[in-house]
């Protein structure tokens, strides 16, 4: 038994996703369990179409089993997004390899850059004011050369060596393996040929186009969500409800974020008070060292109630969203070796510890505000009803 995981937000769920599951199959993994983000995801904002709808494009596309990031890791650094998702991925005890895309494709060059004690090294680098990607970048030149630090000017090879460092953190067996992406960059603004990044296809809902780039069964399932008027989401849309919500708070709850250091958090008190929108938010709290994918977090942090103390432990437990057959070979197996538990139902959690329950209520609070903001508003108490989906 073979078992390959993935972390994927599947914001939506595209062709480049699908070449990644084939790779995948190729190398010859009989099983694919993918950790997914939930209801928002690590640029700050909701994900345009709800878990269950992006569970159900996966389990279409190849992934047998899907359980979902806890929100406070799928909304916090790429640190600490890597360390949630591989740790829950650790936690089955049945999973042989990480498998990711990158820039570069090449597993060594990511290994290496990831045994650099960049953290103990990089305060002589900040001194000058530069931002931090840049300084580490410098400091990856000076310890290993240029074709190393050129790495790091792309975001999946970045994500890549965290997986990495969070693999090493954990002491975990499972090994991590890199794929060469193939068409556009991440974020590329320009499709090519069958491919286009997730932030293309999401700046362009509403133009057919954009399913020329998404297997038949994904289109469908959000073709049928457009037509529901429950995707997209988005912030920007019900900012009022952002804004309103967040201007409740002290100055000392924004110190209490994660993330929140090196005055950020006062410049977001002060924003908060000042800011008619969400882009004057954002931009009134940008600086060259704090950059707007750390601000928009912060903000989106602030208004779901998600503090440090949640990144302060690792997630609490693994959470089932859906599977196949094979998925439930998965959990068979699982059974005897998972160190966290296993939970799907609402019923599940009521059952179980207290940090569980924690995290959870926090899931549940999320949701309720998630279903605020679509264009035809949805009831409280989603989170709480549905149960997993299941592709026989």
């Amino acid at each position: 038994m073979r078992v390959c995981g993935i972390v994927a937000e599947y914001n939506p769920f595209h062709n480049g996703h699908k070449y990644l599951i084939d790779k995948i199959r190729e190398i010859g993994f009989d099983y694919i369990v993918a950790v997914m983000s939930g209801n928002y995801v690590q640029r700050g904002e909701p994900a345009i179409l709800d878990k269950r709808l992006r569970t159900k494009q996966a389990l279409a596309n190849g992934v047998d089993l899907v359980v979902e990031l806890p929100l406070p890791f799928a909304v916090s650094s790429a640190e600490k997004f890597a360390l949630g998702s591989v740790c829950i991925l650790d936690s089955l005890g049945v999973v042989d390899s990480l498998c990711f895309g990158s820039e570069c494709g090449n597993t060594d060059i990511l290994k290496k850059i990831s045994e650099v004690d960049v953290k103990g090294k990089i305060n002589s680098y900040l001194n000058d004011g530069r931002t931090y990607a840049s300084a580490v970048q410098s400091l990856i030149e000076n310890e290993l050369g240029s074709e190393y630090s050129d790495v790091l000017s792309t975001p999946n090879n970045i994500l890549g060596i965290e997986y990495i460092k969070a693999i090493n953190r954990l002491e975990s067996k499972i090994s991590p393996i890199t794929i060469k992406r193939e068409g556009v960059c991440h974020d590329s603004d320009k499709p090519e040929g069958d491919f286009c990044s997730a932030s293309y296809i999401r700046s362009n809902i509403g133009n057919d186009s954009i399913f020329s780039f998404m297997p038949d069964s994904s289109k469908e399932i959000i073709k049928k969500a457009i037509s529901n008027k429950i995707c997209p989401i988005s912030l920007e849309k019900n900012e009022r409800v952002v804004l309103s919500y967040i201007r409740r708070y002290d100055s000392e709850y924004f110190s209490s974020l994660p993330d929140a250091s090196e005055g950020i958090e006062n410049r977001l008190y002060s924003a908060v008070r000042e800011a008619r929108s969400l882009d004057e938010l954002y931009s009134m709290v940008k600086t060259k060292r704090y950059t707007m994918a750390r601000v928009k977090r912060l903000v989106l942090n602030a208004f779901l109630g998600v503090t440090a103390d949640y990144t302060e432990v690792l997630p609490p437990y693994i959470r089932v969203l859906g599977l196949n057959e094979k998925g439930r070979e998965i959990l068979k197996n699982a059974k005897g070796s998972a160190t966290k538990p296993i939970l799907t139902l609402a019923s599940d959690f009521s059952k179980s510890d207290e940090m569980c329950k924690k995290f959870y209520s926090l899931e549940c609070r999320a949701t309720d505000l998630y279903s605020s903001l679509a264009d035809e508003i949805q009831p409280c108490g989603i989170e709480q009803a549905e149960k997993a989906v299941i592709v026989k």
